[in-house]
């Protein structure tokens, strides 16, 4: 999709963060278990990460299977939200076997693109934390660009020319979805250690993980939905509702 040409002379709009954070909670309050369905992808891998953080010795070529698996999860997860949250902004009602075509049409970009985006990140955060941070933002619309455009291979370039101009505020969103997220982690921790391996109540360890998984991912990917729109908005003047009308 052609980007529409922007009068350089306006002055840059606020990315209005505070918003973006506000539609996110309201949309996963109201779709919530929606929400969880979509994401359980992430919200399985999620729960396998627990379970192998509490093993003796995991060794790193679990740790990295594991890491790879939820930029995939992710990546699947995100791309189904993505379209569970322009209905909901909408007022229209899920239509969860809708989101299913897109998802097929561009899997092989997902697979590849979101894996790529999160080690490139995870690169970066490891060299320092504000690198990573910053790689992170300019690849956080990889997914909308696949799923939404049609990008293909070009949603990597897509997502960098979306969020020029705007990437430290968005590396301030992006810094914000990984403390919830170690937040849960933590949370998902201490459920396993309360019970442990070997119990009548394992299962119900496992099953918290796997919904504070899924419900930490699922939020995630409703903020990447409204900064996408937000920014599509800001950037080309195309509204939400020319935004979910490429799924009719």
């Amino acid at each position: 999709m052609a980007d529409v040409a922007i009068d350089q002379s306006m002055p840059r709009q606020g990315l209005g963060i505070g918003s973006i954070f506000s539609q996110s909670f309201s949309i996963l309050r109201k779709k919530f278990l929606i929400a969880l369905v979509l994401s359980l992808p992430s919200g399985l891998v999620f729960a396998l990460n627990t379970w192998l953080q509490a093993r003796p010795f995991p060794g790193l070529a679990s740790y990295g299977m594991l890491t790879l698996a939820g930029y995939v999860a992710g990546g699947i997860s995100t791309s189904l939200i993505v379209q569970m949250a322009y209905d909901a902004k909408l007022y229209r009602p899920a239509r969860i076997g809708h989101y299913v075509t897109p998802v097929l049409r561009g899997f092989p970009q997902i697979i590849i693109l979101t894996t790529l985006a999160g080690v490139l990140t995870s690169v970066g955060a490891m060299i320092f934390v504000i690198p990573g941070l910053w790689v992170g933002a300019v690849f956080s619309l990889v997914v909308p660009a696949i799923v939404i455009e049609g990008a293909g291979f070009g949603a990597l370039s897509r997502s960098a020319r979306l969020t020029r101009e705007y990437r430290w505020p968005i590396a301030t969103l992006v810094l914000v979805i990984a403390v919830l997220e170690f937040g849960f982690r933590l949370l998902a921790a201490f459920f396993h250690a309360f019970f442990p391996d070997g119990t009548d109540w394992e299962v119900v360890s496992i099953s918290l993980a796997v919904l504070i998984g899924a419900g930490s991912s699922a939020f995630g990917s409703i903020i990447t939905s409204m900064l996408y729109a937000r920014l599509r908005e800001i950037k080309e003047g195309i509204t939400v509702d020319r935004i979910a009308m490429v799924f009719d």
